[in-house]
């Protein structure tokens, strides 16, 4: 059996997967852990949780793909030592209570309308003998502030946003690219 076969199955996983599961506990294993604690946690709330707490991802091994949306995608494996688990056990419920926090931010964002506007990249072939150009397009964006598009600026003005509705469309070359300070 090679270091990165799994059982008799055909699902093969990295080295470093394999060398980590062997002295380590997988996310899954130690949420269940916990549950038997009494805890109400899952995996992947305990990885968000940790990541809240210290401010990075816990270690993770890449363990073989999967089918994902549109393509085929390589899955990741969250391992957490004996130390890292203590840890979690004794600050629990401060992940728990961060993991609530986090929700309820969101709910806010979920609910909250804002308005602004964002450029997103188009090209043409209008160039000099046909050749490709690439230019941003100003666009505006009216909507929930969980969903804000990449390059957004809010604008918080009633008149400039009509300003910014009224220039949409526009293109931008080169370096260019939208200001608040052209709408105002």
């Amino acid at each position: 059996m090679l270091a990165n076969q799994v059982g008799l199955s055909s699902k093969v996983v990295s080295e470093r997967h394999h060398y980590a599961s062997q002295v380590k506990m997988t996310a899954g294993q130690a949420a269940a852990k916990l549950r038997k604690l009494g805890y109400q946690i899952k995996a992947r709330e305990l990885v968000k949780g940790w990541e809240l707490l210290t401010g990075r991802e816990p270690e993770w091994h890449h363990s073989g793909f999967y089918k994902g949306s549109q393509k085929k995608t390589m899955g990741r494996t969250f391992f957490f030592s004996d130390e890292q688990f203590a840890t979690i056990q004794e600050r629990i419920t401060e992940i728990q209570d961060l993991l609530k926090k986090q929700e309820a931010e969101k709910k806010v964002k979920a609910e909250t309308i804002i308005r602004g506007f964002f450029y997103e990249w188009d090209f043409d072939y209008s160039g000099r003998y046909g050749k490709k150009r690439n230019y941003k397009v100003l666009r505006t964006y009216e909507g929930s502030a969980l969903n804000t598009p990449r390059n957004f600026t809010r604008v918080d003005d009633p008149k400039v946003f009509e300003n910014v509705t009224f220039a949409e469309g526009r293109r931008y070359y080169g370096w260019d690219e939208p200001s608040i300070h052209e709408f105002s």
